[in-house]
């Protein structure tokens, strides 16, 4: 189903609406929550790490050799890492300790399972008009799921959210969630439940038992984990019923909807709206980061530096790839715009800006979304965008260039609306704090390798998951 947000209303929400709704500060135990600089926000317990592009520094190896196998005082250096146990197999659910042995230039052998650090491929979703596409091998191949197939509500798909072991996706038929990776789905629909605000769900914000669901008629708030629902409208005070976008800070909601934007410090219960700027504007995306408020919309990016208070708008102008702007993340200072005419990014909160197109490798300059690892030099981020024609776009050098997946790859299809990635979430998660690091946990179904790495030496296993 063609979406394109540059025909008309519903284009422009069914493309864009979910926003970066998925993200709540401080909430998730996955890295795939959102994040910023100073401080950062994703909790990363629960075995997910942060996707902050692979391994740490590492301590002190065993036997004397320090990160990177270099030697400390003359000692040996570290030479190779071998995981144990070899060629391992698990079901689902089901826990193994992994162990990492060191070998040393004086021909010693150590257990350094403490000291390095433990990953898996990072995980990408892709939402598209054709169904969810999960790739578990870091987008070298997409599975892509369907309703016919696993269970979907339907097959057009806005938004893909991670929570612990939970994905919860945004549909044109419901709220599809999948406790087991995505393998199988259940759905939330108007007819399962009869307070849900609408079977178009364009974006959800998700904390364990929290849930907050931008539908096409109203915020739909749920306190169970999606067992039962109350629907909050401009009779509770919102500005317009079609909600586009949410974000979720502890008790503050915030809202893009078609009447402005709506704001809540108590949970839900009171709400105030911001109209200003945005009368007769149409709104997508809402990000949030401490005071920082970014609003994707139909006339450029607003930024607020005030809580929402008050906003500047920034357009084709100020330097964006153009004026409808459907989603923005920020991290720290920099800021990334996905807009109708390319991927916009600001380095100094707004005031300049570069943009990116096909030029610098995007499949398309209908960016729909931008998804930004953080943790890292703005030059050596991963910058992912998914574009409405050409696939999704891969950057490893903070967006200068970038590498497409398409259908060539497993994607349903090249319309995409949204791109999430996060380390350490896959088939199996392994777990690098203290007392338990290398205890993996297979999640999913399937086979995967996990890697040992202490500084540029590095072991790996590969593990199938029944």
């Amino acid at each position: 189903m063609g979406l394109i947000c540059v025909r008309d209303v519903w284009s422009f929400i069914a493309v864009a609406a979910c926003g970066t709704v998925g993200m709540m500060a401080g909430a998730s135990s996955m890295s795939c929550a959102a994040t910023s600089d100073s401080p950062e926000v994703t909790a990363t317990s629960e075995g997910g790490d942060a996707a902050v592009g692979g391994a740490g520094a590492g301590g002190a190896g065993a036997g004397g050799a320090g990160a990177g196998g270099a030697a400390v005082g003359g000692g040996p250096t570290l030479l190779s890492i071998e995981v144990t146990p070899a060629s391992p197999t698990m079901t689902i659910g089901a826990t193994l300790q992994l162990g990492a042995t060191g070998t040393y230039s004086d021909g010693t052998k150590a257990d350094i399972t403490a000291d390095v650090t433990w990953s898996t491929p990072r995980v990408i979703y892709a939402s598209t008009d054709q169904g969810l596409s999960i790739s578990t091998d870091g987008g070298v191949s997409f599975t892509n799921k369907t309703a016919a197939s696993d269970g979907l509500a339907d097959d057009i798909v806005y938004r893909v959210v991670v929570d612990g072991t939970t994905l919860y996706v945004c549909t044109e038929g419901g709220l599809s969630i999948s406790t087991d990776g995505g393998v199988s789905f259940s759905s939330v629909t108007t007819s399962t439940h009869p307070n849900f605000g609408s079977d178009v769900v364009y974006g959800v914000s998700a904390n364990g038992q929290q849930l907050y669901v931008a539908t096409a008629n109203g915020l739909s708030i749920s306190d169970d984990g999606g067992v039962s629902f109350v629907n909050k409208t401009t009779t509770d005070g919102l500005g317009n019923n079609t909600v586009a976008g949410v974000f979720v800070d502890g008790m503050k909601i915030y809202v893009s909807t078609h009447g402005g934007i709506s704001m809540s410090a108590d949970g839900g219960d009171l709400w105030s709206t911001v109209t200003a700027g945005f009368d007769g504007v149409q709104t997508y995306g809402i990000y949030v980061d401490g005071m920082n408020v970014y609003v994707s919309a139909g006339n450029g990016l607003s930024i607020s530096d005030d809580g929402g208070v008050s906003f500047v708008t920034k357009t084709i102008a100020d330097g964006l790839g153009s004026d409808i702007v459907v989603n923005a993340m920020a991290i720290g200072s920099t800021i990334y715009a996905a807009t109708e005419g390319g991927l916009s990014i600001s380095p100094d909160s707004g005031a300049t800006w570069s943009n990116k197109t096909t030029a610098d490798g995007l499949g398309s300059n209908s960016v729909q979304d931008v998804y930004v690892e953080s943790g890292t030099r703005p030059t050596e981020r991963a910058v992912y965008a998914a574009t409405y024609g050409g696939g999704i776009a891969l950057s490893s050098d903070g967006g200068s260039s970038f590498t497409t997946k398409t259908t060539a790859h497993g994607l349903g299809t090249n319309q995409t609306n949204n791109v999430l990635f996060c380390d350490n979430c896959g088939i199996v998660r392994v777990a690098n704090d203290s007392p338990s690091e290398g205890l993996a946990e297979a999640v999913a179904a399937g086979t995967t390798t996990i890697t040992a790495t202490l500084g540029a030496i590095s072991g790996t296993v590969d593990v199938v998951v029944d």
